[in-house]
């Protein structure tokens, strides 16, 4: 019969050794491959997670930017309408009559689309209120402006003249603080 290998032989205890080197061996590869996945795991969240701040910083940017820059553009129609209509009413010359109506309502297509495209961006409810209470102003100093248009078509220069200082440009001053005001509210946000 054969003899059995003594446990504590040796060659067993080598073996043991070996045995249990080639274990640690295996736990720390494997603890060393799990901490690279780990680390690899947080690094692809982190990175989505910058990529996904960076996507709604670049809207909120843009949004805002696109706020002010219509803000802007309807600013300068409103205040070019004005300019035009002056300038219009004290006009005898039926050319530059001409000119600076077209100039007027020039400036009013410029309104137009830029407030049309304000309804096209993200609004706060601050926002959209303003941009009523800007609509309202505007219908009414409109009104106003043709109702000057209308005396100097009338040849009555005079009336024009009154109703524009006295009823059409406080109006419209009314809708043009109303946009500053919106460009403040934007400036401060």
């Amino acid at each position: 019969m054969a003899a059995s290998p003594d446990p504590m032989s040796p060659t067993s205890e080598a073996d043991a050794k070996a045995n249990l080197s080639q274990q640690i061996n295996q736990l720390v590869t494997a603890g060393f491959i799990s901490l690279i996945l780990a680390l690899l795991l947080v690094s692809w969240l982190s990175y989505d997670r910058l990529r996904t701040v960076n996507q709604t910083l670049h809207h909120v940017v843009d949004n805002y930017s696109r706020k002010v820059l219509l803000s802007n553009k309807m600013l300068d129609a409103v205040q070019e309408r004005r300019y035009a209509l002056s300038v219009l009413v004290m006009q005898s010359d039926p050319m530059e009559s001409e000119a600076e109506w077209e100039r007027f309502t020039l400036a009013a297509s410029d309104y137009l689309y830029a407030r049309g495209a304000f309804d096209q961006v993200k609004l706060i409810d601050h926002e959209r209120d303003s941009l009523k209470e800007l609509d309202q102003l505007t219908k009414d100093a409109q009104q106003h402006q043709f109702e000057v248009i209308e005396l100097k078509r009338m040849d009555a220069q005079v009336e024009a003249l009154n109703w524009l200082a006295q009823v059409a440009q406080p109006a419209r001053q009314k809708a043009i603080e109303k946009i500053q005001e919106i460009l403040k509210y934007q400036e401060e946000s």
